[in-house]
Formats: structure tokens, C-alpha cells, sequence
């Protein structure tokens, strides 16, 4: 018997050193996509609170977005080519109980005359190329100042190059918007990793009303399961305007504070985000009617990306 007890716990500590082996192994997480087809569904819900002239105020704003992405093969320095190309849009604006916008471009295209969905019906199949490095950084991309042209027809204007507004727009078409297109927020780790370790990653996006912002990203590997990565993904964002003189036009934001966590699951071999799961929340300053008023937001983003063409009739479920 005591002989049996000793093997026993032999075992268990030969399994146990076996495991904390596993744990500590390291590897490298590079982004190495599959040439072909994939399609990519973004889905963003936020939600906003606060008090305007003495009044308690809700709103909520639905929105999705379905790309068809293409990844070609890379060349002997590790650069690729991409194409997005947008095949449906999906909006949903409220305020308290009042629907100020439903749209979906699969039912409603070419249907409304609201602004937004003029410009969702100027987007659907609309094309975005680009270069990657080896890292799956944008090199240089064709079609965003393209989309300017489209969204400035759709709302019967032009913008000259040297215009404010097309300088606006371009804010927010930027190359990393193709990036976040493969990816809400990076991945990537850079280097060798193992369960358990962390990596600090600075993010910069475009973000309407607030220009251009950084987020303090902290990503940590928490598992690694059937060829797929649990990362753990937490980011906050804290902006205060950087003019002297507050601007008091409507609807610029003066501060801003935002928490997002979330999970992803990373595909081992590619380095593709198969999904990514993330909640946010915080509070923004911002002038309405020329008071300064702050809201609290909140809010999910889903991302989802399969191998595959797009497919119309999948699509309309």
C-alpha cells in the first residue's frame, strides 16, 4: 500500500512538472493569414446617459458592419496585398423610445433620404485595397480617398483636396482603419509569449467627435486550446482638449474617459482574430446647445471573422 501511495504521487509530480512545462513554453504568434477569402462582421451597440436643460436624456445607437476581405500571398519580404470590399450596413439610432433611424442596406437600400443611410447605400460595395507588411501593418492603401468622393456625392457636395471637410474625413479614413477592419484592437505580441504573459501595446484610432485618440492597451495570453489563443485585452483611453480656449461649438468634446475589456480567440497558425468580444464604458464632456454637459457611455463590440465568401441569402438572416 505505501508502496502504491508513493508511486502515485510520483505520477502526480511528474504530470504536475509536465503541465507547469506546457505553461511556460513560448511561442511566437505572427500574423501569417491564409491567402483567400474571409468575411469579417463588426457589431457595435453604445449607449449614452445624461442631463440636458434640467432633462434626463437616453439614446442608443445599433450598428453593424459586413466585410468581404481578401488576403493574396506574400512576396519574399513577408508584404501582401488586401481587399475589403463592404457588402452590407446595418443602423439603428434611438432616442428614449423614439426610433430616429432603422436601415439595413440588404432591405433598404436606395430606400431612405436620411443622410446616414445615403452614405450606407454610397458605401455597399465599394472596394478598399491595400499593402501589409509582415506584420500586417498598412504600407499604403487605395480607395479611402475614393470614399470621401462617394460620401460627398451622396450628400450632393464636393470637397476639393485642399478642403476642411475632405481634412475631416481623412481623419477618420485612415490606413489603420483597415487595420481595425482585420482586427478591433491588436494582437499581436511581437515576440515570443507564454500562457500567462502580458504585452503593452499604445493603440491609435480615429473616433468621431473625439479626432484622433490613444488607447493604453495590456493583452495577455490566458490559454491555448485546439489551435486557438485566449487573449485577454484591456485598454483605457483618457483625452482632455488640447486647445487653450475650449472650443464651444456644438457637439465638440472637451474630455473624455474609456475602459474597454474584452477576450479574443486568435487562430495559432494565421494570427487572424476568429472573434473578439469586448465591453466599454466611461464618461465624455461635451457642449450642447453652449453648455457643457457629461455623458455617461456604455457599450459591446462584437468582431467575427470565417473563412469564406460573402453569401447574400446567409447574409439577410
Amino acid at each position: 500500500m505505501v508502496m502504491h501511495t508513493f508511486r502515485w504521487l510520483a505520477v502526480c509530480a511528474a504530470a504536475s512538472v509536465a503541465a507547469t512545462a506546457w505553461a511556460q513554453e513560448k511561442i511566437n504568434l505572427t500574423f501569417n493569414p491564409e491567402p483567400g477569402f474571409y468575411v469579417v462582421k463588426q457589431e457595435v451597440v453604445g449607449n449614452s446617459s445624461g442631463v440636458v436643460d434640467g432633462q434626463s436624456t437616453t439614446g442608443q445607437t445599433r450598428g453593424a458592419v459586413t466585410v468581404e476581405m481578401s488576403f493574396g500571398p506574400p512576396n519574399a519580404a513577408g508584404k501582401r496585398n488586401v481587399k475589403l470590399v463592404y457588402r452590407r450596413a446595418q443602423l439603428e439610432i434611438t432616442g428614449g423610445r423614439v426610433v430616429f433611424l432603422k436601415y439595413d442596406s440588404a432591405k433598404d437600400r436606395g430606400k431612405s433620404k436620411n443622410p446616414a443611410a445615403l452614405m450606407y447605400d454610397a458605401l455597399i460595395d465599394k472596394v478598399i485595397s491595400a499593402t501589409l507588411d509582415a506584420d500586417g501593418k498598412v504600407l499604403d492603401d487605395k480607395g479611402l480617398d475614393e470614399l470621401i468622393d462617394v460620401f460627398g456625392k451622396a450628400e450632393g457636395k464636393t470637397y476639393p483636396v485642399d478642403s476642411v471637410e475632405r481634412a475631416n474625413y481623412r481623419k477618420l479614413l485612415r490606413k489603420d482603419l483597415i487595420e481595425q477592419c482585420i482586427s478591433p484592437f491588436p494582437l499581436i505580441p511581437g515576440k515570443p509569449v507564454a500562457k500567462g504573459d502580458s504585452w503593452k501595446t499604445t493603440v491609435t484610432k480615429a473616433v468621431p467627435l473625439l479626432d484622433i485618440v490613444s488607447f493604453r492597451q495590456t493583452s495577455t495570453l490566458t490559454d491555448i486550446k485546439d489551435n486557438q489563443a485566449t487573449i485577454v485585452i484591456k485598454a483605457t483611453m483618457a483625452e482632455e482638449s488640447k486647445s487653450a480656449a475650449k472650443s464651444t461649438a456644438a457637439g465638440t468634446v472637451h474630455q473624455a474617459n474609456i475602459t474597454i475589456e474584452g477576450t479574443a480567440l486568435m487562430d495559432v497558425a494565421t494570427g487572424l482574430a476568429m472573434s473578439e468580444t469586448l465591453t466599454q464604458k466611461g464618461t465624455i464632456s461635451l457642449m450642447i446647445d453652449k453648455n457643457e454637459v457629461t455623458m455617461s457611455i456604455s457599450g459591446t463590440v462584437k468582431h467575427t471573422m470565417v473563412k469564406g465568401t460573402y453569401k447574400t441569402d446567409a447574409a439577410k438572416k
